[in-house]
């Protein structure tokens, strides 16, 4: 039987479709109803259209399209750091019914890995350098601490504001407050 937050497996996608749908259904509460489509646009450059279950769609699109928002700033940086650009269409959808919001229930057994694992696969296609991803878990809380190498700590940086709405709303969907965090490198002292 699958999981809500499963979805539906796809003959042929890309890499940004997969991205895409894991990160969508990973706050969806009808993942299998997830479609996506990718349409070339001129060289590398791609427009995805997605749409999601009428229910889901408000999630999706968050509070002020803050969570539609950060979908889009998100591919924008995998497809700078691809030298093509990448563009996110939601559609209006066409299945399923409005439905009321859960209110959120507290799940202190919560396995934070595959959240930090969809982390790593948005910040593997934006970063050169290596990163450190750090949990720490306090009841319905769960901090994760993304630390990078100086020189990308300006990318982090225009990312954090983007990444933390969609973890955030991962945690939520799971029952754990969830907060993203990238803190400052402190440069060493030289010794005297």
């Amino acid at each position: 039987m699958a999981k809500k937050n499963e979805a539906k497996p796809r003959k042929s996608t890309t890499a940004d479709e997969d991205l895409l749908v894991d990160l969508v259904a990973a706050f969806c509460q009808h993942a299998r109803d997830i479609g996506v489509n990718t349409q070339r646009q001129g060289g590398e450059n791609v427009m995805i259209e997605f749409d999601v279950n009428r229910d889901d769609h408000p999630r999706v699109v968050g509070g002020q399209g803050k969570h539609i928002t950060a979908l889009r700033t998100i591919f924008e940086f995998i497809g700078a750091r691809e030298a093509r650009r990448i563009r996110l269409m939601l559609k209006e959808p066409t299945r399923g019914q409005r439905g009321l919001n859960a209110p959120f229930k507290a799940n202190f057994d919560w396995d934070a890995e595959p959240t930090v694992k969809l982390l790593r696969r948005v910040l593997d296609r934006i970063l050169v350098h290596p990163y450190s991803v750090e949990t720490v878990r306090s009841g319905d809380t769960t901090n994760v601490e993304v630390r990078v190498d100086k020189k990308e700590q300006e990318i982090i940086d225009a990312l954090k504001p983007h990444l933390h709405p969609i973890f955030h709303a991962i945690g939520k969907e799971n029952g754990q407050n969830l907060f993203l965090e990238a803190p400052q490198q402190v440069p060493t002292m030289a010794p005297a």
